[in-house]
């Protein structure tokens, strides 16, 4: 595929830990702003392929491609750096700091200003600061969190942990956003508002490409523009919403599960 206008692709990737093969040889290409959906059965592989795409993991085999550029093996804070963000499935926030203080650490790579900058609070400093203020404030507008902002993270209702996570990705202003399990543990209306959020935020950002991996059809049908099935591993098919609502490999994955 090489450099032909993805923003995200995955080349034949595999992982295998020893004997077992968590994926095996999927390819998906990822088109900029798109909103991108991997689904598949507890244990399909899905996390891992995350892993292999922010470097926690490295493929066996195949490779990993961010606006054609090869960032297989690259390590986590690289591929971050270069504009991937990610949530996960196990809410990570700072439970003891306020919502805003959360929303503030996770823009501090951002700042390009120094140690005596910060001392005599020069104009660089200044400058980035009032930058900082006005990006956490729109991030948590964006969210409909901006009346928590004083709460502590851990007082949050479980549904706003998770839009918090995501406006923590938000705020490194990502080129590529992971969201993994999002919806995991929701109720069906803090899933439906969720998959508002998750159109809300590809609106407001025209440029974000979003991934969302998850095993609740409902969140995955309703806001992907196209998705990818896999299986133990391997990729049962890829398609719009319809063309998978459809497919009989995956309507026979998941009725053999039972989600």
């Amino acid at each position: 595929m090489g450099n032909s206008g993805y923003a995200l692709e995955i080349q034949d990737a595999s992982k295998r830990f020893g004997g077992i093969v968590a994926t095996d040889h999927v390819n998906i290409a990822v088109k900029p702003g798109q909103i991108f959906g991997i689904i598949g059965p507890n244990g399909a592989g899905k996390t891992t392929l995350f892993n292999m795409i922010t470097g926690v993991y490295k493929p066996t085999e195949g490779q990993i491609l961010l606006n054609g550029e090869n960032i297989t093996g690259k390590l986590p804070y690289e591929i971050a750096r270069k504009g991937i963000a990610r949530t996960f499935q196990n809410i990570r926030l700072f439970s003891d700091l306020s919502v805003y203080e959360n929303i503030h650490i996770a823009y501090q790579k951002n700042m390009t200003y120094g140690l005596l900058d910060g001392i005599f609070k020069n104009k660089k400093y200044k400058d980035e600061e009032k930058r900082c203020a006005e990006k956490c404030e729109e991030a948590l507008k964006d969210m409909g969190l901006w009346e928590q902002r004083d709460f502590l993270a851990s007082n949050l209702p479980y549904g706003m942990q998770r839009r918090l996570e995501i406006a923590r990705a938000l705020v490194t202003a990502p080129a590529v956003l992971l969201l993994d399990e999002p919806a995991a543990g929701m109720n069906e209306d803090e899933s439906a508002e969720l998959a508002n959020v998750i159109r809300s935020v590809s609106k407001k950002n025209p440029g974000i490409t979003i991934l969302v991996i998850d095993h609740h059809m409902d969140v995955i049908m309703s806001v992907c523009d196209e998705i990818t099935v896999i299986n133990f591993g391997k990729q049962l098919a890829t398609g719009g919403p319809e063309d998978i609502q459809r497919n009989q490999e995956v309507i026979d994955a998941y009725l053999g599960v039972g989600d």
